[in-house]
């Protein structure tokens, strides 16, 4: 194993020797493989505990920077997810709120859940300050997903655009509204797309 290491750090094409390597590499490693080289002598390394003896610093400094690699990976792995989950709760609001193609019902997104999940749109995006400035706090929107994501049971106060009405209703109560009326619309363009295909 020395000799195979001491070539490849010498180089094709190179006579393999230790003061090649000095040249090269570090006094720690010319010093390694001149032990390894010298395995049948008295000093020299006799088997695979003594070499990883002579190596342990650099494989702790090598584990240390993979678990550090590692743990960059998980968090931008976390922001990934966290970016998709918000991701797709935005979609599902923008799809939503406010439509235009009811055509049997114009009245369609004004009431029920729909209502409910139109005037959380507003709580969250359109918030003003109190000189009626918009509000443009990223934190407070991502916090609001997330806790809309998670379902939590925390109670929030909606006014409606005219503040002539209030409701006082939980995360947990506005996800259920917008699967619900998600699924509502899912339902109904599977329908459409059924009846277009066997309409040809």
């Amino acid at each position: 194993l020395g000799r195979l290491l001491l070539a490849l750090a010498c180089g094709p094409g190179a006579v393999p020797s230790l003061e090649l390597c000095a040249m090269q590499f570090s006094p720690e490693l010319t010093r390694t493989l001149g032990t390894m080289l010298e395995a049948g002598a008295p000093g020299g390394v006799q088997d695979v505990r003594q070499l990883s003896g002579l190596l342990a610093e650099h494989m702790w400094r090598e584990l240390d920077a993979a678990h550090s690699y590692n743990d960059v990976l998980q968090h931008d792995l976390s922001l990934e997810l966290e970016n998709g989950r918000l991701m797709r709760l935005m979609v599902k609001l923008g799809m939503i709120c406010e439509r235009m193609d009811q055509a049997t019902d114009p009245s369609w997104s004004e009431t029920g859940d729909r209502y409910l999940i139109k005037l959380f749109r507003d709580w969250v995006f359109h918030r003003t300050t109190d000189t009626g400035a918009p509000e443009m706090d990223w934190g407070y929107v991502v916090e609001a997903l997330n806790k809309l994501d998670a379902g939590l049971p925390e109670k929030i106060l909606l006014m409606s655009r005219d503040e002539m009405s209030m409701l006082m209703v939980s995360y947990r109560d506005i996800k259920k509204c917008v699967e619900q009326v998600y699924n509502e619309l899912m339902s109904r363009a599977a329908i459409d797309a059924n009846r277009r295909l066997y309409s040809t």
